[in-house]
Formats: structure tokens, C-alpha cells, sequence
């Protein structure tokens, strides 16, 4: 049990808070249900694209700007609601925008035009935005360093159960249903992560600012981060890695294929940017794992700066494996996404057929060799962690890390 707390009391301009024990594995699952629904009404969009377009009578340019708008307002509301969770606390955050979530999710029954849908998909980027770093920032407040590792990569496997389980869901009801349908879904399970934080996540035991609130102060705070040359690096790198992104997924492999007449194998190459998230997830580890502080130590003690960062390589390192053990079993399920928007065969658009077609016996075969991979994904990744962490050979030793 990790001590948290639901009172406030006033000490040197911030907030202390009186503890109440809270169960961690709720506090995960809570998170973890909240990534699961944000992501997947996000990337749900992609696959029913051209449904949405032919429901609406939209034409191929403008649909690319549905994405566009809600990354807009994500960036924006991101950065205006950053300062306000330091000071409100991240539990209001969290139930903020999970509500304003909720209620714009259901507003896709309003939608009967372009226009419409843009002003909803604004809507839902500006809850998006407020979460965007909120379910992160509660790890780090609530949990000690030791298991801030373990609790992050829970959290954010919710983002690759969406996309092999969410996604699936959300195609077949959009094409039974309409495609407003998977919406309703995923407004259902925001609704129900909202219930579990209103009733059961506390306020984590950390202080608050309690200074007031303005644009000129943000503006400050915003641009003394932004001086530190690692911080700046990182925030251009990560602009220019989902602006990749949100072009390479959304717009340009539609306009390839419909009008330059790309074929699904030379689309498919494109999707090799991926291997660029990976290199820069691997540097910001680096520069988190610099900070840390018996780096801090080593370095007092004179040791070289190549002993520092060969044992920062070997920390930061833990989480890529795990990042790869979920992307080893995405890779088996197959990138749905792609299968299903270019009609490329694999195993995640076989599955997607054979739930449309209710051929359970195919369904079964699917899931055994999706299971089957994950599982032998994860065995190897095991055996990495022992090669990699000397602390894992010594917990099977049965000796005293």
C-alpha cells in the first residue's frame, strides 16, 4: 500500500496532504482504463475514415483535417492545463478532462455534417490535450522511483490493447452500427474511468503551488524550461515525431494510394518512422536517467563520464525492453490500422473478417497464434532482462539485491 491522502493543509505557499492508504493496482487500473479509451477514440479515426466520409458526404482533402483540428487543440489545451494541474492537483485534472471526455464522445450523435464533426472532434481534442500528460504526471507523483518503471509501462499497454482490441470493436460496430458507434463505446469506458477516479484515486501526497494563477507567470515557467537545451531538444524532437506522425498515419498514405496510385507495399515502407520513436524514447531515458541521483554521486566522486552513462545505458535500457515486448505482440496482432485502411493482408484484418463474418473457428485460430506470440515474445524479453540487469539474476539466485 502506498500512503496517500484526501485532506489539505496550507505549509510555505504549497499544499500537504493527510494520508489514507489506496490500493496501487487500482490507481494502475484506473490509468490504465483512461489510456485504453483515449487512445483508442483517437486512432479509431483512421480506419473508418473513409466510412465517415461516405456517411457525411466528405470529400478525401477535408478528412485529414478532422485529425488536424483535435491535434491542434491537444497541443494547445496541453500546455494551458500543465500549469493549472500544478495547482488544482491532478486528481481534478484527471476528472476534468475525463468528464469533458465523456460528454464530447457523446456528442457524436449531434454530428450530421462536416462542420459539425470538426466542432465535436475540437471539443474532444481540448479533453485530449487535458490528459495528455496527466495519467504520467499522477504516476510520478504517487509512486516512489522504484516503481514508477513498472507502474508506466502498465498504464501505457493500454494504449496497445486499443489498438488490438479497441480498434477491432470499434471497426465492427462502425459498420453494423454507423460510425459514430465506436464513440459511444469508448464514452461508455471514459465514463466508467471517471467512476473509478471520482470514488477511489485520492489527491497523491505531494504539495501544490499555491501562487496565483497567470498567463505572464506560465509564460515564465514555460520559457525558463524551455532554456534548458535537453528540455528543448526533447519537446522539438517529440513535435516533429507526431507531426510525422499524424501525417504518415492520417493523410498521405490516403492521398498515395486514392491519387498517386501507391500500391500497399510501398505505403507499408513508410511506416518504418516508427524505428525514430524508439531512438528518441532511448535518449530522453538517457537524460532522465542522468538526473538521477547516483549518477549525481558517481559524478562527486570523480568517475569518468563514461562509466556514468554506460551505467545510466544499462537503467534506461529496462524500459525499451518492456516497450518492445508490447510492440512484439502489436507485431503478431498485426497493425490493424494499416491492414484494415489499405486492405494489406495480415493477420489483424483476417481476424477483423472473421469476426465480421462470425467464423468462430478462424477467431479461435487467430487469438491462439496472437497468444502463442505474445507469449514467446515476452519469454525472450525475459531472458534479455537477465542478460541486460544483474538485479534479475540476483532475485532468481534467491540473494539480497
Amino acid at each position: 500500500m502506498y500512503r496517500v491522502s484526501s485532506e489539505c493543509t496550507s505549509d510555505a505557499g504549497h499544499t500537504r496532504l493527510k494520508n489514507r492508504e489506496t490500493s496501487p493496482y487500482l490507481i494502475v487500473l484506473s490509468l490504465w482504463l483512461l489510456v485504453f479509451s483515449a487512445s483508442s477514440q483517437i486512432m479509431i479515426i483512421s480506419p473508418i475514415l473513409p466510412l465517415i466520409g461516405e456517411q457525411l458526404d466528405i470529400a478525401d482533402t477535408l478528412l485529414g483535417t478532422l485529425v488536424t483540428a483535435y491535434s491542434l487543440m491537444v497541443g494547445l489545451f496541453a500546455i494551458i492545463s500543465g500549469p493549472i494541474s500544478d495547482r488544482i492537483g491532478r486528481r481534478r485534472i484527471l476528472l476534468m478532462g475525463t468528464g469533458i471526455m465523456v460528454v464530447s464522445l457523446v456528442c457524436h450523435y449531434l454530428v450530421v455534417d462536416y462542420f459539425s464533426f470538426l466542432a465535436v472532434r475540437v471539443f474532444s481534442g481540448m479533453a485530449g490535450g487535458i490528459l495528455s500528460g496527466a495519467a504520467v504526471s499522477y504516476i510520478g507523483d504517487c509512486f516512489p522511483y522504484n516503481k514508477r518503471g513498472w507502474a508506466l509501462g502498465w498504464v501505457m499497454s493500454g494504449s496497445a490493447f486499443g489498438q488490438i482490441f479497441g480498434i477491432p470493436m470499434g471497426v465492427v460496430l462502425a459498420g453494423r452500427f454507423g460510425f459514430r458507434a465506436p464513440f459511444y463505446l469508448f464514452a461508455v469506458t471514459t465514463a466508467l474511468t471517471y467512476v473509478l477516479i471520482w470514488m477511489r484515486l485520492p489527491q497523491p501526497p505531494i504539495c501544490r503551488r499555491e501562487d496565483r494563477l497567470t498567463i505572464r507567470g506560465a509564460v515564465k515557467d514555460y520559457w525558463s524550461m524551455l532554456r534548458r537545451r535537453e528540455i528543448a531538444s526533447a519537446a522539438v524532437a517529440f513535435f516533429l515525431m507526431f507531426l510525422g506522425v499524424s501525417i504518415y498515419i492520417v493523410y498521405l498514405p490516403t492521398w498515395l494510394e486514392r491519387s498517386v496510385g501507391f500500391s500497399p507495399n510501398q505505403i507499408a515502407s513508410l511506416f518504418l518512422v516508427g524505428f525514430g520513436g524508439w531512438a528518441i524514447g532511448m535518449r530522453n531515458m538517457i537524460i532522465y536517467e542522468l538526473e538521477a541521483d547516483y549518477a549525481h554521486y558517481l559524478e562527486a566522486l570523480g568517475a569518468p563520464r563514461g562509466l556514468i552513462r554506460k551505467y545510466a545505458f544499462r537503467n534506461a535500457i529496462l524500459p525499451q525492453l518492456t516497450g518492445l515486448a508490447l510492440q512484439l505482440g502489436v507485431i503478431v496482432a498485426g497493425a490493424l490500422v494499416t491492414e484494415v485502411v489499405f486492405s494489406y493482408p495480415g493477420i489483424g484484418y483476417l481476424l477483423l473478417q472473421a469476426i465480421q463474418n462470425q467464423d468462430y473457428f478462424l477467431i479461435q485460430g487467430c487469438f491462439l497464434f496472437i497468444i502463442i506470440g505474445v507469449l514467446l515474445a515476452n519469454f525472450a524479453i525475459d531472458i534479455a532482462y537477465i542478460l541486460v540487469d544483474p538485479r534479475t539474476r540476483t532475485g532468481m539466485l534467491g540473494e539480497a539485491a
